[in-house]
């Protein structure tokens, strides 16, 4: 899977005028001397000023700020220094080393669109809030299959507080305008959804059942948001699932049996057909056989605790490096039985070594009945963050101060993750077909799309 970056014209912009602001003076004395011309040359420019603080604010006004930003705001202001003989002659170098600063954080701060497939359909987007919370956890966005086009949303939703969930010292603090000013970017993303569009008829679905919809419900990380992971979630919507995707006020300690109430909440939300035509507006049939839930982090470790409970999730559990440190091992000893998918990374895993994190969860899937329906792989090469949106905002960056894997290919591994969410999703869940069937055609897309020859990419367990 290619990332396709996402390009700016304003970016591009910036570094024509900072070559030329800092540099343009040099090229036209070289000219005027080539060609031997008199030529009055004035390093002083209002002009230029003017016209990069007209670029900046539009780009912060569609765009947002990012670290390349601050960056060119240190360069300006270091040129006008320079120009008005405010700066020190030993301080001459300062616009020319950010200007560099700036075009490697061009580089580094990449960004990518989060992939979507949109087929057989796009996604539609609706929200509706859980009467029983009074914080953010009463929040509920809700991803369908559609085919109208209208209105985005935006990534980061409004009732989310950046960096609320941790807690910081007295020095960062001081810092903190500085770091929302560098962030405000993530309020200019948007999802690719259309918002409030007509829900579409699964006549373009191989669903046995065409009458009802399947319904997974996405918990997600700690930290996170219900938007998240839309790179997930809007590739099962587009395949003809409801997925409903929760919001969890995790706090400073995180609660499995807090995050299972908001769980509890959507399922008795699902399971009253009028509250879902209400949402809809339209009669809309529910798959109750088809059920599921699904997650990353500890939103997997969620997915996994609800199914253990919940005898209302009927279809199967999606979990992306669950974190089950905090189940008891009086839980991971009960038997239950329900079709699992859990895709692990590598450096997640070799983390928690000493939390055992890997250990229990191997354990559940030994107290599985469900085992020819079940499956436990860990990816090579591969690390936490990279199942998500998160992976997409700057992989660059994320590579280099090692929070996912150098060596794992972005794209591939995110390829990995989709092709089996979806596999197992249409063959297991929808089909009832075993996991085996599952294995061969995914090794069979690695190998004939992927065009890769060997399966030690991806290793797995049970």
């Amino acid at each position: 899977m290619k990332l396709k970056p996402i390009r700016s014209s304003f970016d591009l912009f910036l570094a024509i005028h900072f070559s030329f602001q800092l540099y343009g003076h040099f090229l036209l004395i070289f000219i005027c001397n080539h060609f031997q011309l008199q030529c009055s040359i004035n390093p002083r420019s209002e002009f230029l000023i003017g016209f990069y603080l007209l670029i900046l604010g539009q780009k912060i006004k569609k765009e947002g700020a990012s670290f390349p930003v601050f960056v060119s705001i240190l360069i300006e202001i270091n040129y006008i220094l320079l120009i008005y003989h405010i700066l020190p002659p030993f301080l001459y170098f300062l616009p020319s080393l950010f200007y560099v600063i700036f075009l490697l954080s061009l580089y580094i701060f990449q960004r990518y669109e989060v992939p979507s497939k949109n087929s057989p359909y796009k996604v539609g987007y609706r929200k509706f809030v859980l009467d029983q919370f009074q914080d953010i956890s009463k929040h509920v966005a809700v991803l369908y299959p559609t085919e109208e086009t209208t209105q985005d949303v935006v990534w980061l939703p409004e009732e989310h507080i950046l960096f609320s969930s941790y807690q910081f010292n007295t020095f960062f603090n001081y810092f903190r305008s500085l770091a929302d000013f560098s962030l405000s970017f993530l309020h200019t993303l948007t999802l690719g959804v259309n918002l409030n569009s007509k829900i579409s008829d699964l006549s373009k679905t191989d669903f046995p059942n065409k009458e009802t919809y399947p319904v997974i419900i996405f918990s997600h990380g700690y930290g996170g948001s219900r938007h998240c992971y839309s790179i997930f979630t809007k590739w099962l919507a587009s395949q003809g699932a409801i997925v409903f995707c929760t919001e969890h006020n995790d706090g400073k300690k995180p609660d499995l049996q807090k995050r299972y109430e908001v769980v509890k909440a959507v399922l008795d939300f699902i399971y009253d057909p009028n509250k879902v035509e209400e949402l809809f507006e339209a009669p809309i049939k529910i798959n109750y056989e088809k059920v599921s839930v699904a997650g990353h982090s500890m939103g997997g470790g969620t997915a996994l605790y609800s199914a253990i409970f919940e005898k209302r999730i009927t279809g199967g559990v999606l979990a992306l490096d669950p974190f089950v440190v905090l189940i008891s091992d009086q839980l991971l000893n009960l038997e239950w039985s329900i079709p699992t998918l859990s895709i692990c990374t590598e450096r997640f895993n070799q983390a928690l070594v000493h939390f055992k994190n890997h250990e229990k969860i191997e354990n559940l899937y030994k107290k599985n009945k469900s085992k020819d329906k079940s499956m436990l792989c860990y990816l090579q090469n591969s690390s936490h963050f990279q199942q998500g949106d998160l992976v997409c905002l700057a992989p660059r960056l994320l590579k280099l101060i090692k929070v996912i894997d150098r060596k794992g290919d972005v794209g591939e591994q995110l390829e990995f993750n989709l092709k089996l969410l979806e596999f197992f999703f249409e063959d297991v869940i929808i089909h009832n077909k075993t996991i085996e069937f599952v294995k061969e055609k995914f090794w069979t897309h690695i190998k004939e799309s992927m065009k890769i020859e060997d399966k030690k990419s991806l290793r797995i367990v049970v």
